[in-house]
């Protein structure tokens, strides 16, 4: 009796230990299985997101391709503007396409455009030399403008400037003179002869911007041009064609260029 007693004990046993090391394995099992089911999900989603990645890139790719695209038709377009505007005489072309391809320049000569000091508006026979010269090249240059929708940018600065002198006198409305200046240079007069140069500047780039616009009022297309495009600045005393401030080159420098708009 005890023998068979201790066997079935034994069994019991057993029969426990074995259910117990099941279970383990089944705890092993399950999670492994979660492990692996995290790692599936985990993999899918890099996957996804290195497939997002992949197509930004590609799509990063062609607007770089469309962008370069754009640029080299509107260098094109400046190249071949300057091309078409080099035989008048009005005016004269800066491009340097080492420094900038995109930008030209267009510089009026003083025989088509000159101001008498402080002054902002053109007299007489000067004029209408001017007139003529914007109705010849101001359709041009709108028509590489209007030419296609995705090369050249469509803003165009018309500039005034003045010479590098402070403005003594001053026969354009609302502009005061550097009076300051009739006395001696300090920093009062560079102030005055500053604020006056710019505000001359714009008064002058005005002044051709409307008088464009008058002369080519047959044309609407070109006027339209003006109106959507061009953007009217004034620079003042900075820049000027003989290279330095008014300060530093006062009364040495070409003035009637700069007085050239």
């Amino acid at each position: 009796m005890r023998a068979g007693r201790h066997d079935a004990d034994f069994a019991h046993s057993l029969t426990d230990l074995m259910s117990g090391v099941a279970v383990m394995f089944l705890v092993i099992a399950a999670i492994f299985m979660v492990q692996a089911l995290k790692a599936k999900q985990k993999a899918q989603a890099l996957a996804a997101v290195s497939a997002q990645r992949a197509e930004e890139n590609q799509d990063y790719a062609r607007r770089f391709r469309e962008i370069d695209e754009r640029d080299r038709q509107g260098i094109q377009e400046i190249e071949a503007l300057r091309e078409r505007l080099q035989a008048n005489q009005g005016v004269s072309l800066e491009y340097d396409k080492r420094k900038d391809p995109r930008l030209l320049t267009i510089v009026f000569n003083r025989d088509s455009l000159q101001f008498a000091s402080g002054a902002c508006e053109v007299p007489g026979a000067t004029r209408e030399v001017m007139r003529e010269t914007l109705r010849q090249i101001f359709p041009t240059i709108c028509q590489a403008v209007g030419s296609t929708s995705t090369g050249l940018q469509k803003t165009i600065t018309l500039e005034g400037h003045t010479d590098n002198d402070p403005p003594l006198g001053v026969s354009c409305k609302g502009i005061a003179a550097a009076t300051a200046c009739f006395q001696h240079k300090d920093a009062t007069c560079k102030d005055q002869g500053f604020k006056a140069n710019v505000q001359l500047s714009a008064a002058r780039a005005q002044h051709v911007f409307f008088e464009a616009r008058d002369a080519l009022r047959d044309q609407p297309a070109v006027a339209q041009c003006l109106e959507r495009n061009f953007m009217v600045a004034g620079r003042g005393p900075m820049e000027p064609l003989d290279g330095g401030p008014w300060d530093q080159v006062r009364g040495k420098g070409d003035n009637e260029k700069n007085r050239a708009s």
